[in-house]
């Protein structure tokens, strides 16, 4: 984002739309993580948010009690579409 904003601010329109729409994937796995689970059943993906920062090195701890968590399936496949798009390596 920060190359993209900077390629514009610079008039290099072309060059941010590129930054921009590369991006794209990594906007649809969120998508597909965070959004629509939250959309769909009304409670904020917790396990999700804990989870996806844990898979790229950062802390993001354990899931309160009483609320969902992922299973190692689960954390494989997004393991597994983190490193699609780019975010983590293998």
């Amino acid at each position: 984002m920060k190359d993209y904003t900077a390629a514009a601010l610079a008039g290099q329109t072309d060059n941010a739309a590129k930054i921009y729409y590369g991006m794209q994937p990594i906007r649809e796995l969120r998508r597909r993580w965070v959004l629509d689970p939250w959309a769909s059943t009304g409670l904020c993906p917790i396990s999700t948010i804990k989870v996806w920062p844990s898979q790229l090195g950062m802390t993001g701890g354990p899931v309160p009690h009483g609320l969902p968590g992922f299973s190692a399936e689960q954390q494989e496949k997004l393991a597994a579409e983190l490193v699609a798009v780019g975010l983590i390596d293998k």
